[in-house]
């Protein structure tokens, strides 16, 4: 996912429901270092019980045939894990940490960042084959900045549809020209801050009416 942070959960939510997953679970990484190798790859794909019981079950079972796991941030992400990780996208499969048993799953995986990948994978920060993976299915969503009048008034208007839910007030609260002109000239650059907008504009005029 390439978009604004405050559209990421919402964006995957839509995802998630459309594939008819049942359980979403998010991973969001920091840059405080204190999620690394191998704890990571652990968590994701578990561990070979010869070096002890595993405390939880690990999120590639845990969501397998039924689950979407959404990966925030996921070039901080250490390089060892990437490179699991993009093997899983690729074969459908993945390895316990130190083991050579194959488990298959079918995990909806969903990864975003804030960074250029492209410029990190050239610097060795990013793993090559995980770039290869997560660019063969992306979805943008451009800043609100970018698009052109008539498309803008357009998706305000659709909100503005989405947001007053019964049809008798829909005249008394639709948005003047004036108003719509006022949100493209100070536009938000994201689908959640345009919506807080719009809400509250309607929420003042319901008040006055």
């Amino acid at each position: 996912l390439d978009m604004p942070e405050e559209d990421l959960i919402p964006t995957v939510e839509i995802i998630h429901h459309i594939s008819l997953r049942e359980n979403l679970h998010i991973l969001s990484l920091c840059s405080s270092g204190k999620d690394s190798y191998p704890d990571i790859a652990i968590k994701l794909f578990g561990i070979n019980p010869i070096f002890g019981a595993e405390e939880n079950t690990p999120l590639f079972a845990k969501l397998n045939k039924s689950g979407t796991l959404f990966i925030k941030n996921a070039y901080l992400l250490d390089i060892q894990t990437q490179n699991l990780l993009a093997d899983y996208l690729r074969y459908g499969f993945y390895y316990p940490y130190k083991s050579d048993t194959k488990i298959w799953s079918d995990v909806r995986v969903i990864c975003s960042t804030n960074q250029n990948l492209h410029p990190l994978v050239t610097e060795g920060l990013f793993s090559e084959k995980l770039y290869q993976q997560l660019n063969k299915t992306s979805l943008a969503l451009p800043s609100l900045l970018t698009l052109s009048e008539d498309d803008f008034v357009e998706l305000t208007e659709g909100i503005t549809e989405q947001t007053i839910k019964t049809q008798d007030f829909k005249s008394l609260l639709s948005l003047s020209e004036q108003e719509k002109n006022n949100l493209s000239i100070n536009r938000p650059v994201s689908l959640y801050d345009l919506k807080n907008k719009i809400q509250n504009i309607l929420v003042q005029k319901s008040k006055n009416n």
